[in-house]
């Protein structure tokens, strides 16, 4: 086979990693408002799903490695937004869970990044999280991502 017959932009990988670069941006400016960093926003939402979990555990939820996702909660327990606590049945486990600051900014950050997912998948999300519509691959989804692309920081308005 020759790159004639296979151009890059029928790679999914290339695919993906074009629409992940214009979607991380317009990610990162509805989540910095509250001081949470794309890196951070991970922990958070898996935290909303089920706190009180271990370290590794959340690791292993945000598909990092234990000594990522230990920064990563370091940052967060720096901003009042988790407790780090030892586990009572075994000292070498560390249990993180949401502080009421955490907690509260569910309401405020998870309708706007649900509201970016729509947009990218033009509204399709009747089907339920994780389908897809019909036609609506990496190739529409960055088109509907470079639409939302503001054309300088702070422009793109919300509901």
């Amino acid at each position: 086979m020759r790159t004639q017959d296979y151009p890059i932009d029928r790679s999914i990988g290339f695919l993906l990693g074009r629409t992940f670069r214009r979607w991380r941006p317009i990610m990162e400016q509805q989540i910095s408002s509250a001081g949470i960093s794309h890196g951070m926003w991970f922990f958070l939402r898996a935290l909303w799903e089920k706190d009180g979990v271990s370290q590794r555990e959340i690791a292993e939820m945000v598909g990092l490695t234990q000594p990522t996702a230990w920064a990563a909660l370091r940052k967060l327990e720096a901003q009042k937004m988790v407790d780090l606590q030892p586990d009572s049945e075994d000292k070498r486990k560390v249990l993180v869970f949401l502080t009421d600051k955490g907690r509260s900014l569910e309401e405020v950050l998870l309708p706007r990044v649900e509201h970016i997912n729509e947009v990218a998948l033009g509204g399709h999300q009747q089907n339920g999280p994780g389908h897809l519509p019909p036609r609506a691959g990496p190739d529409r989804s960055q088109h509907r991502v470079r639409r939302m692309m503001p054309p300088r920081a702070g422009a793109l308005r919300w509901r």
